[in-house]
C-alpha cells in the first residue's frame, strides 16, 4: 500500500505428491517496481556464478586468524557486503545472480512463536506457551534429522554422480531458472512434462527430496504434522507424511509398526547405509549430527575459498582451527570430516 502497510495473503501450499493436508499460511507480498534478474545484478553487483554467504561469526574468526592484509581489505569487504545483501533475503548465498534459500545450514533453525498469545486461540496464556514450547522442541529434533540426511547425502558419492549427470544433461533449464521443486513440477507451474521436469521428479523420488537449492544442495522431504491447535477433520481423520528417512523413536507396537514399514535395504539399497543409522534399534546422534556438521563445513569451507581464492592458499592447519571453533568441536574432528568429504572439495584446494 501507499503508507507502506504489508498485504497478507493466504497461500494454497497442498502438495498432491507429498499427500498432505490442506494448509492455509500466510504470505507478506510487498508492493514495487518490477526488477528484472540482470538489473537486480547492476543494481546490487552480486557476481555471477556461485558466491556463499560467510556469516559474521566465521568471516571474523577467518580474519583474526588471517589478517585483513593477507585477506585484503577490500574482498572483507565485498564478502560482508555480500552477506549482507543475502541476510536481507533470507539467502545463504547467490548463483547465477539470483538469491537461494536453504534451511538446512544452520544447526538448529526453530524460528520460535513468541508473538503467539492465548487469546489468538482462545486459550490462558500459560496454556499456549506450553504449547509453544513443546513445538520448538519437537521441531528442533525433526530438523536434527532432515539436516542430518541432507548431509548425508551431501557425502554420498553415488548422489553427487547422480546430480552432477543431472546438471550436466539439463545446463541451459538450469541456469535460467534453476531446479524446479517437486510442488512446482506437481502444481503445473513448470512446462509440463518436460525431460527436464521428468528427470528432476525421478532424481527427487530416488533419494526422497522435494527439490534442490542453489546447483547443489539438496531439499529432503519434510515431515508433515497437524498443528497443535488446528481443528479435527469432520471425518476425526488427520494425516500425517512421515518420510521413510526420518526415525521413529519410541517403545510400544505403533513405534515398532512404524519401524517394520520403513523401506529396507532391499527396497532402496541406495538408501541402505542412512537407513540402517536410523533403525530404532540402531539410532546413533553422534553419525546424525557429524553428518549435519560436515555439510556445514563443506558448504562454508568452499564458500570461504571461493571469497578469497589466494588468501587462503597452502593454510589447512589454520583453517581446520577456525572451523573448530566455528563448529565448537576439536580439531581432531575437523580432520576426520574433511577426509571424509574430500571428494566434495577436488575443486577447492585443502592442502
Amino acid at each position: 500500500s501507499e503508507n507502506g502497510d504489508e498485504l497478507i495473503a493466504h497461500e494454497h501450499l497442498l502438495d498432491p505428491n507429498a499427500l498432505s493436508d490442506d494448509i492455509m499460511h500466510p504470505s507478506p507480498i510487498r508492493l514495487g517496481q518490477r526488477v528484472s534478474p540482470d538489473d537486480r545484478r547492476r543494481i546490487e553487483r552480486i557476481p555471477e556464478g556461485l558466491s556463499i554467504a560467510i556469516p559474521d561469526d566465521l568471516l571474523q574468526l577467518v580474519i583474526s586468524a588471517f589478517g585483513k592484509e593477507r585477506l585484503g581489505s577490500s574482498v572483507v569487504a565485498e564478502t560482508r557486503r555480500l552477506n549482507g545483501i543475502a541476510t536481507q533475503q533470507g539467502a545463504i548465498g547467490f548463483w547465477n545472480g539470483r538469491p537461494f534459500q536453504y534451511d538446512h545450514i544452520q544447526a538448529y533453525p526453530s524460528q520460535g512463536y513468541a508473538g503467539l498469545t492465548g487469546e489468538m486461540f482462545n486459550v490462558p496464556d500459560c496454556e499456549i506457551q506450553t504449547i509453544v514450547r513443546k513445538l520448538e522442541e519437537r521441531l528442533d529434533k525433526i530438523a536434527f534429522y532432515v539436516q542430518g540426511y541432507a548431509g548425508w547425502l551431501m557425502s554420498n558419492p553415488h548422489f553427487h554422480a547422480q546430480q552432477r549427470k543431472l546438471r550436466e544433461e539439463f545446463v541451459s533449464e538450469i541456469a535460467s531458472a534453476g531446479f524446479p521443486t517437486r510442488r512446482m513440477i506437481g502444481h503445473g507451474m513448470t512446462v509440463a512434462h518436460s525431460a527436464f521436469h521428468e528427470r528432476c521428479l525421478a532424481h527427487y523420488d530416488h533419494w526422497i527430496l522435494d527439490g534442490i537449492a542453489g546447483p547443489d544442495l539438496p531439499i529432503p522431504v519434510s515431515p508433515q504434522f497437524p498443528s497443535a491447535w488446528s481443528s479435527v477433520s469432520s471425518a476425526g481423520i488427520l494425516s500425517h507424511v512421515i518420510p521413510a528417512y526420518l526415525p521413529v523413536p519410541g517403545q510400544g507396537w505403533f513405534a515398532d509398526m512404524f519401524d517394520d514399514t520403513r523401506p529396507t535395504q532391499r527396497q532402496m539399497p541406495h538408501l541402505a547405509d542412512w537407513l540402517e543409522i536410523v533403525r530404532k534399534e540402531n539410532a546413533s546422534l553422534n553419525k546424525v549430527s557429524g553428518y549435519q556438521r560436515r555439510l556445514r563445513l563443506w558448504h562454508y569451507w568452499r564458500g570461504l575459498h571461493r571469497a578469497f581464492p589466494t588468501g587462503l592458499q597452502r593454510s589447512k592447519t589454520r583453517m581446520i582451527s577456525v572451523f573448530a571453533d566455528f563448529l565448537k568441536v576439536g580439531e581432531d574432528a575437523i580432520q576426520s570430516d574433511l577426509k571424509m568429504i574430500y571428494r566434495l572439495l577436488c575443486d577447492v584446494p585443502i592442502d
